[in-house]
């Protein structure tokens, strides 16, 4: 299994819950705190992984399937915001 599966895992095993910490995926993915952090962006950027600062930690959680975050984290997807839209200028020319 590759290592951004493995962390996806991790992190599917903690919803619903705050998220988790890059330490807290460095330990249960016996990897360093440093790749951990690169992962975790990585995957942020790929939009599966969404993060928020609670204090001096980073939680990380999944990103739902449409691109929303999960309370308290993120924001919406492009692909989202543009179906909104388009629901909207329907909703007018009724």
């Amino acid at each position: 299994m590759e290592l951004k599966e493995i962390i996806l895992a991790i992190l599917s095993k903690d919803w619903p819950f705050e998220g988790k910490s890059v330490d807290e995926v460095a330990i249960e993915s016996k990897i360093s705190k440093s790749s951990a952090f690169n992962y975790l962006k990585i995957l942020e950027a790929e939009g599966r992984v969404v993060s928020r600062k609670v204090g001096k930690a980073w939680l990380y959680k999944l990103a739902n399937e449409e691109g929303v975050s999960r309370v308290g984290y993120g924001a919406p997807s492009v692909k989202l915001m543009r179906k909104l839209l388009k629901d909207i200028e329907e909703m007018s020319e009724k």
